[in-house]
């Protein structure tokens, strides 16, 4: 990163070809994809697999797609967070930390939200 540029001026710096900015959408695409995976999980743990004459199967293999998209989560959330330390645009690796905590603690919330009215209307209570 040149010196005296910040995040934003790095993020759409013609110099480099536009690499910085596909980087992010790369990411949340990325993003996309995984919660596309865990509403696939969700979907199919709550309807029941359809290709096979055994429909319980789903309660298998929902959680295991869904647990697929959430292990990926953080993982890409990871990669990209590396991408912007190599290429020296975090420079503080606190906050560095800091917005990783702050993003899977909102994770956190919502996937415990989400599995919470699941489990709660599979069963049929609440």
């Amino acid at each position: 990163m040149s010196q005296g540029k910040g995040f934003f001026e790095e993020l759409t710096n013609p110099a480099d070809g536009g690499k910085m900015l596909k980087a992010v959408f790369d990411h949340i695409r990325n993003y996309m994809m995984c919660g596309a995976l865990m509403g696939l999980g969700v979907f199919i743990f709550k309807h029941g697999s359809m290709m096979t004459q055994i429909r319980e199967i789903g309660w298998v293999t929902g959680p295991v797609i869904f647990l697929i998209g959430l292990i990926l989560y953080p993982v890409n959330f990871v990669v990209f967070v590396r991408y912007l330390d190599e290429k020296k645009i975090l420079k503080n690796t606190i906050f560095a930390n800091f917005l990783f905590a702050l993003v899977m603690f909102f994770v956190v919330i919502v996937v415990g939200d989400i599995t919470h009215a699941i489990l709660f209307q599979a069963i049929g209570g609440m």
